[in-house]
């Protein structure tokens, strides 16, 4: 009886080094490389799982990571705040919002293949929000991706239309509606 459970399997080849592997989709995925501990395999399967489940694995993208690009937009900011070209609220809306998009994208998908239905996953997380604090929250989110074409980190977000802002008259309309106790 094994005393770990791991949800690798481990293969022995005929030189005696151990690999690991798991099949996700159909497809067989190999995991550190060969003659790894398996610790070393199990990191290995826990940073590229939520990209492989996306449906590209990030072993095989050559572009940068979006936590690499977020964190780099964030040094950016933080090197502005520091110098006292921005100021500490608006240095730390960026923390938020960054920290918003790592926890609803895979943090090693790259910048360059986000799509449509991954700007829609960033709006399906505030829709619960008022209008108004929508609209703050997108022009927030645009900036980031923004700066990250400026950066040349991605190519031109042209397809990001989950990232407009509600309209003028919704946004009235949802002030019109609220109901003021005295």
């Amino acid at each position: 009886m094994r005393s770990k459970v791991t949800p690798l399997t481990r293969i022995v080849g005929k030189n005696g080094q151990a690999r690991f592997k798991k099949m996700i989709g159909g497809a067989i995925h190999y995991f550190g490389p060969r003659g790894c501990t398996e610790r070393e395999a199990l990191d290995d399967y826990l940073a590229r799982k939520d990209g492989i489940l996306a449906g590209k694995d990030p072993k095989d993208c050559k572009g940068v990571s979006l936590e690499q690009a977020v964190n780099d937009i964030l040094r950016e900011k933080h090197a502005k705040q520091e110098l006292g070209k921005l100021s500490l609220k608006h240095y730390q809306d960026h923390v938020a919002v960054s920290r918003y998009i790592l926890a609803t994208l895979p943090r090693t998908l790259p910048v360059e293949s986000l799509r449509p239905h991954h700007y829609a996953l960033l709006r399906a997380g505030i829709e619960y929000l008022s209008p108004q604090t929508q609209k703050n929250r997108l022009a927030r989110l645009s900036s980031i991706f923004k700066r990250a074409v400026k950066l040349k980190l991605m190519k031109e977000v042209d397809d990001a239309d989950a990232l407009k802002a509600p309209s003028a008259a919704e946004i009235r309309n949802a002030k019109n509606d609220r109901v003021i106790c005295r």
